[in-house]
């Protein structure tokens, strides 16, 4: 999913502070239901997906995604329909 410019290389381009709510309101806009308990889950109507879907479609790499979840945590970006 392209959700901000810049080529796609071999790495991951870093994700700047003022880019992760873009990201994350994105998802949701996209269809992603993110559900917080005790940890991050996504969803896509009833389907939970997998880490590694989401990894590859938004071009995150792990440590980008972890980083995604606790930013989830922290700001509490839950969202409120399923």
């Amino acid at each position: 999913m392209k959700w901000r410019k810049g080529n796609s290389g071999f790495w991951s381009q870093p994700i700047y502070e003022k880019e992760w709510p873009l990201l994350i309101n994105k998802m949701i806009e996209q269809g992603l239901y993110i559900s917080i308990n005790n940890k991050v889950d996504f969803y896509y109507g009833d389907y939970k997906i997998q880490p590694k879907e989401i990894q590859r479609v938004w071009k995150l790499s792990s440590h980008q995604y972890r980083k995604l979840c606790d930013r989830i945590l922290v700001s509490g970006y839950e969202s409120t329909s399923n």
